[in-house]
């Protein structure tokens, strides 16, 4: 049946039949143990709804979101980011870029967020120190630097850079989603 699922999928996205067999592979290993209270049938039927709404509403391909997720693996998940987010994240990005750079500086991004955060005196991890969300952390980087960073903001932001390279380019990399 994950079959069937993976073909109505790639019907739907413009993929193939091939590369969401692929995924769907892909995505069982990344995901189930995060969905580990849904039947396989009912966790299929999520993620492929997840890939075909992704898909419609950022207007990216189904082949973008199988190479972001690939290039991804299971970074977002071991942060216990939900699926729905890390979808909504790699859709968001990929109107800008290709869907393996999307993933590359998503996970960047994820990898960098703790220490980052700390270096700019912001904590982006919860009372369970477990990393927020990533509406969350705009929201205190935004707080911080407001809803863009502008042309001084950037300055200062490369001239920190020069002292410290993660948080800088955490901003920056954030400031992209």
């Amino acid at each position: 049946q994950f079959t069937e699922l993976s073909g109505l999928t790639a019907k739907a996205t413009k993929s193939t039949i091939g590369e969401m067999t692929s995924l769907f592979a892909t995505g069982y290993g990344i995901y189930k143990d995060y969905y580990s209270e849904l039947s396989d049938m009912e966790f299929g039927e999520i993620f492929s709804a997840g890939i075909s709404t992704a898909v419609k509403k950022y207007k990216t391909s189904g082949s973008q979101m199988a190479q972001s997720i690939s290039t991804l693996g299971a970074t977002a998940t071991s942060a216990k980011v939900p699926l729905e987010e890390q979808l909504a994240i790699l859709g968001m990005m990929q109107a800008t870029m290709s869907g393996s750079e999307a993933a590359t500086k998503y996970k960047a991004l994820l990898n960098t967020a703790v220490s980052a955060g700390d270096k700019l005196g912001l904590s982006f991890t919860d009372a369970n120190n477990q990393l927020r969300s990533m509406p969350e952390i705009l929201g205190i980087l935004h707080t911080k630097y407001g809803d863009t960073i502008d042309a001084m903001e950037k300055k200062e932001i490369r001239q920190e850079e020069l002292r410290d390279r993660m948080a800088a380019s955490f901003v920056l990399r954030a400031e992209m989603i």
